[in-house]
């Protein structure tokens, strides 16, 4: 099978998607501040802001919002039933509560589970639920003053490992019981009891063989998983690359840098706020192309560039780069692909390839680009 060219090739298959996230690994639980002491009540519901007050941002997420306070074991919120509350409060006011407090009840709940490996900190060896959708968080209480991402692990994992497999990430549609806030003031996290499994979508293991096309011959080497939760994509990357995410608070933007080794280059996906306008991205894809002293747009709408610099004194450390920007609905993007030595070319662009083909959108399982 001959090598595709890379550069130049991306524009000509990018397929558009992107939904938002929440960057790293989950968040470790924080400190909860509670509100003042108030009467029981039934299924207590939030109460409405005051106007001009400002509020917590997670309080106007969907979910059956309670105050600590209110409850008791044999009530109900949302449905679920109270059965178990254990802990204390950490101050004379009772407005900061250190425990848990478990619910009885099945809810369905749809997001992404995640089995993470047993050397990844904090949460090593889990099979967790993370980036539920709107519909889901609605179904499922929620403490007043916990500002913490909204994400659990099973209490029973080697059946949630045999139920939603492979090892990896994936989305998946589940019915669980037994939720239990944490509220413990230590690196913990929420739980459930995982009932049934009522579907599983976009499957992806850890590590998968991929094949390579160097030079026209066909190898297959070892690729493994990059998953990021602020990412609306998945993909495969050689098991000697590294990766790290890419945010920048003043523009708005998230990303990934996929890093080879040796200094051969790296592949940037950044995504922009929605919303933004095409202006402001066109003047953000300027200023990236800014560090190469040689560049121009390659098409008639600017979506796509090729860019260089040949100022080093030695070809070798020559730097080529091709940039191509997408969107989605109300959201832009761009793909960035640096070589940094030009003598490695050769299995450069083999490997970039095989890295986009493997690229799958999360919401659909669609790949960056149709098969040839």
């Amino acid at each position: 099978m001959p090598t595709r060219r890379w550069f130049g090739a991306i524009a000509l298959a990018l397929c558009l998607g992107l939904v938002a996230g929440c960057i790293g690994r989950p968040p470790a639980p924080g400190p909860i501040n509670g509100q003042n002491p108030g009467s029981r009540k039934q299924d207590p519901q939030p109460a409405e802001e005051e106007p001009g007050g400002q509020g917590s941002p997670r309080s106007a997420e969907p979910g059956h919002w309670f105050a600590v306070e209110d409850v008791r074991v044999g009530d109900t919120v949302g449905g679920l039933r109270v059965v178990r509350m254990e802990g204390a409060y950490l101050d004379e006011d009772r407005t900061l509560f250190s425990g848990i407090i478990e619910f009885s009840g099945e809810v369905t709940l749809s997001g992404t589970y995640i089995h993470y490996p047993p050397e990844e900190e904090f949460v090593g060896g889990q099979v967790c639920f993370d980036q539920l959708d709107e519909a889901s968080l609605a179904r499922l209480p929620r403490a007043r003053g916990d500002e913490r991402y909204l994400w659990f692990c099973f209490t029973n994992r080697e059946e949630a490992r045999q139920a939603l497999a492979p090892a990896g990430v994936g989305e998946a549609t589940v019915v669980i019981d037994g939720y239990t806030i944490n509220l413990q003031h230590t690196e913990t996290w929420n739980t459930a009891r995982l009932v049934r499994v009522e579907a599983v979508r976009n499957p992806r293991p850890w590590t998968k063989p991929v094949k390579v096309y160097p030079e026209g011959t066909e190898e297959t080497r070892t690729f493994r998983l990059v998953y990021l939760p602020i990412l609306p994509f998945t993909t495969y990357v050689p098991a000697d690359w590294q990766h790290e995410p890419m945010q920048n608070e003043e523009e708005g933007t998230v990303g990934i840098r996929l890093i080879a080794p040796n200094d051969i280059g790296f592949v940037d996906v950044v995504f922009f706020p929605p919303g933004t306008d095409r202006e402001r991205v066109d003047r953000a894809v300027a200023e990236r192309l800014a560090t190469y002293p040689w560049r121009q747009p390659t098409d008639s709408d600017g979506t796509e560039f090729r860019a260089a610099d040949r100022t080093a004194s030695d070809p070798g450390q020559w730097k080529a780069a091709e940039l191509q920007l997408g969107q989605r609905g109300d959201r832009y993007y761009y793909l960035l692909i640096h070589l940094g030595r030009l003598e490695a070319g050769d299995g450069w662009g083999p490997v970039v390839e095989a890295i986009l083909d493997e690229w799958r959108w999360r919401d659909t399982g669609e790949p960056l680009r149709p098969s040839p």
